[in-house]
């Protein structure tokens, strides 16, 4: 670099390296035990031990599918007086007055008066004055002004600063929006909230269906799955252990497109999702109370009867910031009109006239609309939400929450409300303890002195070996190694490895592997991986690994690649996995490949395991969870001694038990709601987005050819284990553990009409032809049939 760039009054202590054509740091500025490369910091600001790196490649990422909002990197710029510790910067272009602490931050850029702790980022975009504290997980996250996450989980979407003011047109029965408002977001989130934006939607397909995956890219890659967005409004709240799933492939062009998409998963303000159930999808409507995408466990305006004191925090907490008080003050009537608004759409679309129906008790949607609108009006009418400067004018405090100074007022609405009231813990609630986390290496564990070199150890001459490295014992540092900040001690680190500030003790990594920020002790890691802020002791990993920040590995051997960015712990894993959120975390699995019978010769093929962001597998040696390529959603928990066969989806929670056949949904503990066989019928997208494109794209091309028998065997699986279990209570037989179907351990608590309505599901998938495939340098469907492909969503025609 140009030493030029660099002002006489910065101060370079201990053991900083910096590189890069475009580095620059100037007046005032304090690097300390730091690496940057191409890296601009602004006068005043302070770094401590830490990695900046700006690569090639800036990503971005649209959070929406009209591209309103883009999470864009930049180039690492730390802003005027920032205070960086301890972290790993990648990308990151960090704004002033930003405070940054222990926290892995990548291809993000932040902005002005922010504050940061211990989070891990991967891409966002936030605006000024946000507040994380985490740790948490931000990826592929637009974060408007003021967003606070404060518990642990996995956050993509908007979140948003729009507050859309809109009226129902009667004349063209849609929706007019006549302004919108930029307001703080305050919205709260609970511990283990999950936003995920894959639903598993294929993209948009020619002439709408769906017949190629195309030829094979490699591990990782997809070119079928699409990805929904996520909006969250300014003033909302999302319980713990709730997953919040995109819904809608359309581009929003306009807020009305948004408002008039029912399917866009949008939180609207004051709704609550997910209080008594795992997950919502598609829009949430103004105050509502929604545990599911269906009717019938959305209440409308829930909300403003049931948990009045934390909507009138949230507007006290939105006055204290905004300089428009008068504005806010507003803001609880103009919501209840917006819902009537909305009342209004959702029943044109229906063709239910609401000034003519006012049947409260009728059912579906007609019903719940109608009881929808009489709420809001007696809600507008009763004055309840008068505001003036911030004060409630018709409640008072009485201790810890606000109740009416006439309580007719809010019982003439709801007659349970008073009774029935819920805090902001009880809104967030977790049934859950939230998990001890470590980012990677601490700063007591990292080397700080003098660059030393052991004559014990081995050195290749084109080694770089930069400052504050400590080699010693029977070490080995291959060609072409770039070390800094590091201990090294009786370890082998291949040729063309990255190491920076790292401890490898009594281990093994392999060539091109890059370790930033990581510990590895007593453990090998295989070549062409990368380890950022990760901790690894007593494991063997494959190549081709991807380990992500707050991965904590221990006593584990992972035979193929993975992606892990939890805990994990006593595990075997012989097939490819993906667990890569650090809201989870697993102990005690083995992961099993899958043996396909080709003309009388077993072979193996490696399908992938999908454990969801936030699930739990509290397996042990003593009791291992056996685990085939699945899905576990990012709700579950699964105990020790479950077993989830191939193709399985694990919702709730599974017990020692439980045993599922293949493509059998799991929604709670025990047998009674189990679908055996319904993934086929249920959740033909993940199938095929999931299971089968994964394994096509993740093993080696030589296996290509057993992907098109890799379904259809398990369906056959399936019904063999039925009629097993079938002949073993017609013949009054004893229950074989021995058998190759007692991994299945459900089996023994399903009732004979579970049991037959398993196998007539399995045969019905068998005879269609649905599953069937061919490869011939690309892997297509060739039944007679087709899948269509509207808006994401695959149906089978037979015969089409």
């Amino acid at each position: 670099m140009n030493s030029e760039n660099i002002s006489p009054s910065a101060k370079l202590i201990g053991q900083t390296q910096i590189s890069g054509e475009r580095t620059r740091i100037g007046a005032g500025a304090v690097i300390e035990n730091s690496y940057l490369e191409n890296v601009v910091v602004e006068e005043g600001a302070t770094i401590r031990e830490s990695v900046l790196i700006t690569r090639e490649e800036i990503e971005e990422h649209k959070c929406d599918n009209a591209g309103k909002w883009i999470a864009r990197g930049a180039p690492v710029a730390v802003g005027k007086n920032a205070e960086v510790v301890g972290s790993t910067v990648v990308n990151a272009a960090i704004g002033a007055e930003t405070r940054c602490f222990d926290s892995h931050i990548e291809q993000a850029q932040i902005g002005p008066d922010n504050s940061i702790r211990n989070i891990k980022g991967l891409l966002f975009r936030s605006g000024e004055r946000v507040v994380l504290e985490g740790p948490t997980e931000i990826s592929e996250a637009w974060l408007g002004d003021y967003a606070t996450v404060d518990q642990c989980g996995y956050f993509e979407g908007v979140f948003s600063n729009d507050f859309y003011i809109f009226e129902f047109a009667k004349q063209s029965r849609g929706i007019e929006v006549v302004d919108t408002l930029q307001l703080p977001h305050v919205s709260r989130y609970g511990m283990n909230a999950i936003n995920s934006t894959n639903s598993g939607n294929v993209l948009p397909q020619p002439d709408d269906r769906f017949s190629s995956f195309g030829e094979i890219d490699g591990l990782w890659s997809d070119s079928v799955l699409s990805h929904e967005p996520i909006l969250l409004s300014p003033c909302c709240w999302v319980s713990g252990w709730t997953k919040v799933i995109g819904k809608s492939l359309k581009a929003h062009a306009s807020a009305k497109d948004l408002i008039e998409d029912s399917l866009a998963t949008y939180l609207m303000p004051f709704s609550v999702s997910g209080l008594e159930g795992g997950s919502v999808m598609g829009q949430v409507t103004i105050g509502e109370l929604s545990n599911s995408y269906s009717y019938k466990q959305r209440i409308p305006l829930w909300t403003f009867s049931h948990a009045c004191s934390e909507i009138i925090d949230m507007v006290q907490k939105m006055h204290s910031i905004v300089k428009d008080g008068k504005l806010i003050d507003r803001l609880v009537t103009l919501s209840l009109k917006n819902a009537l608004a909305l009342t209004y759409f959702y029943a044109a679309e229906r063709n239910i006239d609401l000034d003519a129906d006012t049947g409260k008790s009728g059912k579906g949607w007609r019903g719940w609309l109608a009881r929808s609108k009489g709420a809001i009006e007696k809600h507008l009418a009763s004055d309840l939400w008068h505001f003036e400067e911030g004060e409630p004018v018709n409640w008072k405090r009485d201790g810890d929450r606000w109740v009416p100074k006439n309580a007719e007022m809010l019982l003439g609405i709801s007659p349970d409300a008073l009774e029935n009231q819920f805090s902001g813990d009880d809104l967030l609630k977790c049934g859950e303890e939230p998990l001890d986390s470590r980012l990677g290496i601490s700063r007591d564990e990292l080397y700080t002195g003098e660059t030393f070199i052991e004559e014990t150890a081995e050195v290749a001459e084109t080694a770089e070996i930069g400052k504050g490295v400590r080699i010693t014992g029977n070490s080995r540092i291959g060609e072409g190694v770039r070390l800094f900040g590091a201990r090294v001690h009786n370890s082998a680190i291949e040729k063309n490895g990255l190491v920076l500030r790292s401890n490898l003790t009594d281990s093994e990594v392999g060539e091109n592997l890059e370790l930033i920020s990581s510990l590895v002790d007593k453990s090998k890691v295989g070549g062409d991986s990368t380890v950022n802020c990760g901790r690894i002791v007593d494991s063997e990993i494959s190549g081709n690994s991807t380990i992500s920040p707050f991965a904590d590995i221990a006593r584990s051997r992972i035979a193929r690649p993975v992606i892990i960015g939890g805990g994990l712990r006593d595990a075997e894993i012989d097939t490819i996995l993906m667990s890569m959120h650090m809201a989870g975390d697993v102990s005690g699995i083995k992961a099993h490949p899958l043996e396909i019978d080709c003309d009388g010769r077993t072979e193996i093929l490696y399908p992938i395991p999908m454990l969801g962001g936030g699930c739990r597998l509290k397996g042990s040696r003593e009791k291992p969870i056996g685990v085939e390529c699945s899905f576990v959603g990012s709700n579950a928990i699964v105990e020790g001694g479950a077993y989830i066969g191939f193709g399985a989806f694990v919702l709730g929670r599974l017990t020692e038990e439980e045993g599922l056949l293949p493509f059998t949904v799991s929604t709670e503990a025990g047998p009674a709601k189990d679908q055996i066989g319904g993934v086929l019928s249920s959740f033909a997208n993940i199938v095929i987005t999931h299971f089968i494109s994964w394994a096509y794209q993740g093993n080696e091309k030589e296996k290509a050819e057993l992907i098109p028998r890799m379904i259809k065997s398990q369906i056959q699986e399936g019904c063999q284990a039925l009629e097993w279990m079938r002949g073993v209570r017609e013949e009054g037989k004893d229950w074989e553990e021995s058998s190759p179907y007692a991994r299945f351990k459900s089996l023994r608590l399903y009732t004979d009409k579970q049991l037959e309505a398993g196998l007539v599901a399995f045969v019905r998938e068998l005879e269609e032809s649905k599953w069937d495939l061919k490869y011939d340098e690309e892997l297509t469907f060739c039944g007679k049939g087709s899948w269509s492909a509207v808006e994401g969503a695959l149906r089978w025609k037979e015969g089409d």
